[in-house]
């Protein structure tokens, strides 16, 4: 059971690493303030926790802050504060998960907040230009 559970984080991890690799590879480079391969970093045990943090609390929120600033109109459906707030919650929850008693709530609350996080990204990444030489 444990084997079957850990394949399946590592599967689940591995996914999240790709999506957001997607996402910084489409990003024009420009507007980037990391480098694409950076989400792989999460395949590593505990500091891929690390990783993850700074990545969707604060480097994704930025470089999509860069990008949709520098065009003349923001869509409709992009949050005001490009995803931060939600990936802020995410890491106050992911801290929370190391105290005893609330880690059972916080362990709750972190994956919705890993969710939306995921869904505000998706969202911004349908609004980046397609893949092509000038984006790498």
């Amino acid at each position: 059971m444990e084997l079957l559970l850990g394949v399946l984080g590592l599967g689940i991890g591995i996914a999240l690493a790709f999506f957001l690799y997607d996402t910084l590879k489409r990003m024009p480079a420009e507007f980037r303030t990391i480098e694409p391969f950076f989400p792989w970093l999460m395949v590593i045990p505990i500091v891929g926790n690390v990783i993850m943090i700074i990545l969707l609390s604060f480097k994704m929120p930025e470089s999509f802050k860069r990008f949709f600033e520098s065009s003349e109109s923001k869509p409709q459906d992009v949050s005001q504060d490009y995803g931060k707030k939600n990936g802020l919650v995410y890491m106050w929850s992911v801290v929370a998960c190391f105290i005893p008693i609330v880690n059972i709530v916080a362990a709750i609350v972190m994956i919705v907040f890993l969710i939306r996080c995921v869904m505000d990204i998706s969202k911004m990444k349908n609004h980046l230009p397609p893949i092509n030489l000038s984006n790498r």
